[in-house]
């Protein structure tokens, strides 16, 4: 869950636990014996059985693997596999479900080995792609969120604890028969920092990441970049390691990786590095350029240039892609910036393959890598922070926070295959509670970052699967609403004093929806919050 949504519920529920109490026992106080309380257990009730999940749909898109006319698409719990041999209309081939997240994947072969956090490695046969089912689990004790493949080999990027250390290493395994890895080494020696991404190229294998030093009263972390020798590549020879200056003030551990000939490019929050890397026993830092509040996770090379993503954070800023020229052997530059979100990039040959949380995938011809020019989608819902509601058989789903859709439609006539049919955006709002009634919807809506709501926004939906906003209205901050018969009920709730009000709207049903003023305001009432509104 978004963690400004979570710590935005977690303070309503704070300031309802501790408010309703003393509401209630003020009107205990006012009913004087004239209450009863009744002790009510909660009933035993059974089981709901005989339960079908029909789709699964959402998660953020964090890597992408393009093989010849093959894309696999780690897309939050699930592996989505996408034909790309037309790159102008790349086509959904399979989909499947893993309760657990997708941090990195290899193909090896007809299989796909998953890097999937704190459940260990999944192992997917993708022999069908339509339909690939896992056949194999390693379930490690520690989290691994980084794989890279040299076969047949794998080696595998650790992080975790134990009671008495913090365990941070490679696990090497023989992939020759993917479905019954083995492993051959456990822990490889040499490796004393946290390895965040992995990268093979000359018989090495280049490993980026971080250390991290808390003290009671300091902070410190710094970037830390490794060559190990494969020429016995079940156990790789450590070579000296690069160490930048360690800092008290940002984050500077590396958190992605690419190599290309002689050079290693690595990102962290703020700045780009590039190395030389032509000796590997002897990486130097070849250039640097600081990029402030990257806070990137994607980063690819593509000619002379390097494609970079920004991601999205609070304060309504919705990230992009730039774009850095690194055809000079000293220095990298800034191309371009283009402020469209892009989540998750993947280049083969002439073609970029761009994941955006808001509405899926996108194909991008960069034959002319200063000038990406798009050239083909597939439209998928794959991220969404907000709420739903059903208008059958149609979905819709708000959302507005980290970039995703303030309003997505998603068709339902086929309930195992639905379909994404209108996406609108709006980053300057966040969109909840949304209502249906006759031939529009209603939905709430609030500025990025802020608790309360301020204005409620129509939509028509004659055309149920492209919905047209038609109006907005601006009101006092409320914290929540409902609606029934036309009317709609606003919450607002004020701290100190400890006020609560309702605001009633008398919304007109006709061709073009006409809002009222507010025709009654509800008496200020004591001590309490209502959370929620139902009616």
């Amino acid at each position: 869950m978004n963690p400004q949504l979570l710590s935005q519920r977690a303070l309503s529920t704070l300031i309802k636990s501790l408010l309703i109490p003393l509401f209630v026992c003020s009107m205990l106080w006012c009913a004087g014996s004239q209450t009863t309380v009744l002790a009510q257990t909660e009933p035993t009730v059974p089981l709901m059985q005989n339960m079908t999940k029909l789709w699964h749909w959402g998660g953020v898109i964090s890597t992408m693997t393009p093989v010849s006319d093959t894309l696999y698409v780690g897309m939050g719990q699930d592996l989505v596999i996408f034909d790309i041999a037309d790159p102008t209309s790349p086509k959904l081939l399979g989909q499947l479900s893993l309760d657990a997240w997708v941090y990195d994947l290899e193909i090896v072969g007809t299989h796909a080995l998953i890097a999937a956090g704190s459940k260990g490695l999944l192992i997917v046969d993708v022999s069908d792609k339509q339909a690939p089912r896992l056949v194999a689990e390693r379930h490690d004790p520690y989290t691994i969120n980084s794989i890279a493949v040299a076969a047949p080999y794998a080696y595998m990027a650790y992080q975790g604890s134990t009671d008495t250390a913090i365990v941070n290493s490679i696990e090497i395994l023989d992939v020759t028969d993917p479905e019954t890895p083995i492993v051959v080494n456990p822990q490889i020696t040499g490796l004393d920092f946290d390895p965040a991404d992995l990268q093979i190229a000359a018989n090495h294998l280049f490993v980026a990441g971080g250390k991290l030093e808390v003290g009671r009263y300091t902070y410190r972390t710094w970037g830390v970049f490794q060559a190990f020798d494969l020429a016995d590549p079940t156990a790789p020879t450590p070579l000296p390691a690069y160490l930048t200056e360690p800092s008290t003030e940002s984050e500077k551990r590396f958190n992605n990786l690419r190599l290309q000939g002689d050079y290693a490019y690595a990102v962290r929050s703020d700045s780009i590095l590039r190395f030389t890397i032509s000796t590997p026993a002897a990486i130097t830092l070849n250039s640097q350029l600081n990029l402030a509040t990257l806070n990137s996770s994607t980063l690819n090379v593509v000619s002379d240039q390097l494609y970079v993503t920004k991601q999205i954070s609070t304060g309504g800023d919705n990230g992009g892609l730039y774009i850095l020229d690194t055809s000079s052997p000293s220095t990298i530059t800034v191309s371009d910036f283009l402020t469209q979100p892009v989540d998750a990039l993947a280049v083969q040959g002439n073609y970029a393959f761009v994941g955006r949380n808001d509405d899926g995938l996108h194909v991008w011809d960069v034959t002319n890598p200063l000038a990406p020019r798009e050239i083909g989608n597939y439209r998928i819902l794959s991220a969404f922070d907000g709420d739903l509601v059903a208008h059958a058989p149609f979905l819709y789903v708000t959302g507005g926070i980290w970039g995703t859709p303030l309003l997505s439609t998603i068709d339902l006539h086929k309930p195992t295959e639905p379909t994404l049919t209108a996406v609108i955006t709006g980053s300057d709002y966040e969109a909840f509670y949304p209502f249906i009634d006759d031939n529009w919807l209603l939905l709430s809506a609030k500025r990025p970052a802020s608790y309360n709501f301020d204005n409620f926004q129509l939509f028509d939906i004659t055309n149920p699967g492209v919905p047209q906003r038609i109006a907005r209205h601006e009101t006092t901050p409320f914290t929540s609403a409902a609606y029934a018969d036309h009317q709609l009920y606003l919450e607002t709730l004020n701290h100190s004093p400890p006020l609560a009000q309702i605001s009633i709207f008398d919304l007109v049903t006709s061709t073009t929806p006409v809002i009222t003023e507010i025709i009654q305001t509800a008496p200020q009432l004591p001590l309490m919050n209502f959370n929620d509104l139902s009616v």
